[in-house]
């Protein structure tokens, strides 16, 4: 029996049939001189799809009247193929369903943790780590040897090794244009370099997302209305709005590029998310759900309670070990990512010099 593209729910199965670039007749749509692939060869790649990442039981858990699981489920062949492998919907469902292996199915680490859970466990271990046990030598603590669970310092270079192995270290061309903000509740009008730019270091009294106390940094964003969000006090004064060009090329970080935000659920979405039928790129999968769910971390909102001395200590920590510890193929300044506020891009820079020239300034009386 053949199966058109159309008919299998999977949008990159259905390119799979398109790209075996065969017409004839399907037998579930009854239409003709479409794109087709013989159901059992369908078949076939779906459990290959399904074996990447779950096994069956037999070979790992044991039997006492009943599979005696871990901290995961198992699965039967319906579930997984109605929630797992995106063809709960196909008019082929049953065919597929019946050329299953006899079986059912279990995650295939079994007992251990997935690459995303040790991920995940690593970056909170990391967070409660420098949180609230050791911020200055967290590099030397200790281990069980048996635990999956990396290291603060590991981690750190583990990150770096995915920021730099999926594309999200990009070039802001010279010329690019920068706005950064400043409120005046005094009704005070800012003009000077000096007085809407990076501040000195003696006045960088309060920590920031990503800067501490005495180390200041250039924070902007790519939309004059993201600086008013970002600064925005909700009382009466005037916004100075700097217009900023860069004078040089700056290597950064880009958390923009392979994600985008939605702002209405206040979470990243992956752009052009791997397929586990694509055998060339589906590794990534693991790697792309770490990074959504630690962009969400980064830009959570933190009460300006005193408590943001200890909430930004994690994400001060990686600025500083991309800036200054690990070899990165080319020096990084500055980091990209989402504004919780309205969804578009803000920057943080942190290069040594002042790669930057102030083009305008506007002002904005707010009553």
């Amino acid at each position: 029996m053949n199966v058109c593209h159309k008919c299998i729910e999977d949008s990159e199965l259905g390119n799979i049939i398109e790209s075996n670039n065969e017409k004839g007749y399907c037998d579930y749509c009854k239409k003709n001189n479409t794109f087709i692939m013989d159901i059992e060869i369908i078949a076939e790649k779906i459990i290959n799809a399904i074996e990447y990442e779950f096994d069956d039981p037999v070979n790992g858990l044991a039997w006492d009247g009943g599979w005696i699981e871990g901290n995961r489920e198992v699965i039967d062949n319906h579930d997984m193929l109605a929630d797992y492998v995106g063809i709960g919907g196909s008019k082929a469902f049953k065919d597929i369903l019946y050329l299953l292996p006899d079986n059912d199915w279990y995650p295939n680490e079994f007992y251990g943790l997935t690459d995303l859970e040790v991920m995940l466990y690593s970056w909170d271990r990391f967070k409660q780590e420098v949180k609230y046990k050791n911020r200055y030598f967290f590099s030397f603590d200790k281990l069980e040897e048996h635990d999956e669970i990396k290291k603060p310092f590991i981690f750190l270079k583990e990150i770096c090794n995915i920021f730099e192995d999926n594309d999200f270290i990009c070039t802001i061309p010279v010329g690019t244009t920068i706005y950064r903000g400043r409120w005046s509740n005094k009704n005070i009008k800012y003009y000077t370099e000096q007085d809407l730019g990076k501040p000195p270091k003696e006045s960088a009294i309060y920590p920031n997302r990503f800067s501490p106390t005495g180390i200041p940094m250039f924070y902007g964003s790519d939309k004059s209305e993201t600086c008013y969000e970002e600064t925005n006090t909700s009382k009466p004064g005037i916004f100075s709005l700097g217009e900023w060009t860069t004078n040089r090329e700056i290597k950064i970080i880009d958390l923009t590029n392979h994600l985008r935000f939605s702002l209405k659920e206040q979470k990243h979405i992956i752009d052009n998310y791997p397929s586990i039928y694509d055998v060339n790129n589906r590794n990534k999968i693991q790697t792309y759900n770490f990074l959504v769910s630690f962009a969400n971390d980064l830009i959570k909102p933190v009460n300006k309670d005193g408590m943001e001395h200890i909430e930004y200590v994690p994400t001060q920590i990686i600025v500083e070990y991309i800036k200054d510890i690990y070899d990165f193929e080319d020096k990084i300044e500055g980091f990209a990512y989402y504004s919780a506020k309205n969804g578009l891009k803000n920057y943080v820079f942190f290069s040594d010099d002042n790669p930057f020239i102030l083009q305008k300034v506007t002002h904005t009386q707010y009553t």
